[in-house]
């Protein structure tokens, strides 16, 4: 993992995990590793930064069960996977202020993000795949916390996913959500 730097704020590149809940998971349920994202922070009025967020997370699972259409079923080993890609502003707030001296510190935040999640939903079974792609509206609460090291700074957080239901298309009715541990690096101090 490396890590880029903004001036006078700071970018995180992050890796993380996450788990399918509500109506996502009845479509994949499997815990995923594939998540990967670019978290960049400007601070502005004293404990706050505010924050864009660009991400993709693949949710994916296996299974034989059904699937029922008006017309019958077919049935057979599906792949099925959810691309989330979301793109978030927010801010957050940090209850301890970092002293101008300090080299090594911990500092835990409390944030909201809110904008679009593109979401595909993709399911292949045998020679056939069906697709819904949709943008949804959605915000992303998020607990963590940065510790810097001799210079080098580390993010921990934990983060709720939620893209309200889109118009259009056979799953644009569904909402999707997840929950997602990440872990950055950032290289430099503001």
């Amino acid at each position: 993992i490396s890590g880029c730097e903004t001036n006078p704020g700071y970018s995180f590149l992050t890796l993380g995990v996450s788990q399918p809940v509500g109506q996502t998971r009845k479509f994949v349920s499997d815990v995923s590793w594939r998540n990967a994202a670019v978290d960049a922070r400007m601070p502005f009025r004293g404990n706050f930064t505010s924050s864009i967020y660009v991400g993709w997370t693949l949710l994916h699972s296996e299974t034989s069960n059904p699937v029922n259409f008006p017309q019958g079923a077919v049935s057979g080993l599906q792949f099925r996977d959810v691309h989330s890609l979301p793109m978030l502003f927010g801010a957050e707030y940090y209850p301890i202020r970092l002293r101008a001296d300090s080299v090594n510190s911990v500092r835990p935040y409390v944030g909201f993000l809110a904008g679009g999640y593109l979401i595909e939903q993709r399911t292949d079974l045998g020679l056939f795949t069906l697709i819904d792609d949709n943008w949804h509206a959605g915000f992303a609460p998020q607990l963590g916390f940065i510790a810097t090291y001799k210079g080098v700074r580390m993010l921990l957080d934990a983060r709720y996913n939620y893209a309200f239901p889109a118009g259009g298309g056979s799953y644009a009715s569904s909402a999707y959500s997840y929950f997602g541990l990440n872990f950055g690096v950032a290289v430099g101090v503001y």
